[in-house]
C-alpha cells in the first residue's frame, strides 16, 4: 500500500538523524526546511519540537556532541514569536553544531564516512581540477575535516593521495597498455605533459616512457 501522509514526517525524521549523526549538513538542512515549511500536516510549533527531538536523538548518540553543550542551550523552547523564517534559521544553527560535533566523533559512522571519502577521490582523480576544495564540497563536509579523514585512511594529505592515485593509474597504463604519453597523462588527471613528467620521475626515479 502507499504511506500515509501522517507517515511522511516519520520518514523524513528518521533520514534527518541520519544525516545529522553522519555529518551531512546540507541534507539536514534541506529536511529541516522540508519539515518545518513545506508540509502543513501539523502546526508549527508541533514541528518545531518533532525537529528539536530528531536534533536530541542524534546528540545523544553521538559521544563527542554530548560533551558539548545541551539542547535546551542550542536550540530553546518553541520561541511563539518568532517568525518561520527565523526559525528555521535558528535550527540550521544548531544542524551545523551537531555536523561539526559528528564530523570530529569516533563513533561507528566513521567506516562510512571514510569509504564515502576514498571511493570520491577514487572516482574523481582523473578530474585534473580535483583537490581538496572541490572534494570537500562534493562530500558536504569541511576541508579539515576531508583532511583527516584521508590522512587516518591512507596516511597521506588529501593531495598526496591523489596525486599517487594519479601516478598509480599513469604507471599501469604505460606497462599494460600501448597508448601513447600524451593519451596517458591526460587520462591521469595532469592538465600538462610537465607536471606529469615532473611528478612521474619524483616518485619513480625514471620519466615516463
Amino acid at each position: 500500500g502507499t504511506a500515509n501522509r501522517s507517515d511522511l514526517p516519520a520518514v523524513a525524521g528518521h533520514s534527518l538523524y541520519n544525516a545529522l549523526i553522519t555529518g551531512r549538513r546540507m541534507e539536514a538542512n534541506q529536511l529541516v526546511r522540508w519539515i518545518l515549511l513545506e508540509n502543513n500536516l501539523t502546526d508549527i510549533e508541533q514541528r518545531y519540537y518533532f525537529i528539536r527531538m530528531m536534533f536530541i536523538f542524534a546528540l545523544r548518540d553521538n559521544a563527542y556532541a554530548a560533551q558539548s553543550g545541551g539542547m535546551d542551550e542550542m536550540l530553546p523552547k518553541y520561541p511563539h514569536d518568532m517568525p518561520p523564517e527565523q526559525l528555521y534559521l535558528l535550527l540550521r544553527k544548531a544542524v551545523d553544531t551537531i555536523c561539526e560535533n559528528a564530523a570530529r566523533s569516533p563513533c561507528v559512522h566513521e567506516n562510512e564516512r571514510r569509504e564515502r571519502v576514498l571511493a570520491y577521490l577514487r572516482g574523481h582523480f582523473a578530474e585534473y581540477d580535483l583537490g581538496a576544495q572541490k572534494a570537500a564540497a562534493a562530500l558536504d563536509m569541511s576541508e579539515k575535516t576531508l583532511h583527516e579523514v584521508c590522512k587516518s585512511a591512507t596516511g597521506l594529505q588529501v593531495s598526496a593521495y591523489i596525486q599517487q592515485l594519479r601516478l598509480e593509474r599513469a604507471a599501469a597504463l604505460l606497462r599494460n597498455t600501448d597508448q601513447p604519453v600524451n593519451q596517458i597523462f591526460e587520462g591521469s588527471g595532469y592538465n600538462t605533459i610537465n607536471a606529469f613528467y615532473k611528478a612521474f620521475k619524483r616518485v619513480y626515479g625514471v620519466t615516463p616512457s
